[in-house]
C-alpha cells in the first residue's frame, strides 16, 4: 500500500491536502490526522474522509483564504473522493484541554467547499484519539497536540459511536503521513 488507505485516488487527494496545507500554513503546520471510519478500519468506497489538521498558531485570515481556495481546488478534482473530505483546523493549544463550551473551529463539512466555524470536531473523543493514536506529520511530535483526558471519560461514548461493536476507543485515529 502506497498511502494511508487502500484507495490510490484517495491517497492522491490526501497527499494534495497535506502538502497544500503545509505550504499554506508554513511553520504553523503541526500535523494532519485521520479519524472516523478510516481510522477504525470500517471505511468503504462510500465513506467520507475525516481529518484534523493541527496548527502551532491560530489560522490567520490570509491562511484561511488560502485554505479556502485549496479546498475549492481539491473539490473540483476528477475523483469523487475530492468531494468527501470533512475536518477541522485547530491550534494545538486549543486541544490541550476539553472545552466545555465546544468553541467552533475552522471546519469543512463533507460535500462542502466552504470553510465555516463549527464545533463538529471539538469533542473529548477527538482529543483522546489524537493523544492515544495520533502521530504528527511532519515533525512526529506524537503527543504535542493532546489533552490530558482519561480513558474512562471516553469508553461509554466510544461504545455508542463505534458502529462496528468495538468496546473501546482503540484505533480511532492514525496519522495521515504524506511520506508513507
Amino acid at each position: 500500500m502506497a498511502g494511508p488507505t487502500i484507495y490510490a485516488e484517495l491517497n492522491a487527494v490526501l497527499r494534495e491536502l497535506v502538502e497544500s496545507a503545509q505550504a499554506i500554513l508554513g511553520v504553523s503546520f503541526c500535523g494532519a490526522y485521520l479519524q472516523g471510519s478510516f481510522a477504525l478500519g470500517d471505511a468503504d468506497e462510500e465513506s467520507d474522509f475525516d481529518f484534523v489538521i493541527v496548527t502551532h498558531d491560530e489560522v490567520s485570515d490570509a491562511q484561511a483564504a488560502g485554505l479556502q481556495a485549496m479546498h475549492e481546488r481539491i473539490f473540483a478534482g476528477q475523483t469523487p473522493w475530492a468531494q468527501h473530505l470533512e475536518g477541522s483546523y485547530v491550534p494545538r493549544e486549543r486541544l490541550r484541554r476539553v472545552d466545555p463550551s465546544r468553541s467552533p473551529w475552522l471546519y469543512l463539512d463533507n460535500g462542502a467547499t466552504e470553510l465555516i466555524r463549527d464545533n463538529h470536531c471539538n469533542t473529548a473523543v477527538v482529543r483522546w484519539s489524537l493523544r492515544e493514536h495520533g502521530a504528527c506529520s511532519p515533525d512526529r511530535t506524537r503527543r504535542a497536540s493532546s489533552s490530558r483526558c482519561p480513558r474512562s471519560s471516553f469508553e461509554a461514548r466510544c461504545r455508542r459511536r463505534c458502529a462496528n461493536g468495538r468496546s473501546g476507543p482503540e484505533s480511532l485515529i492514525r496519522a495521515l503521513d504524506p511520506a508513507r
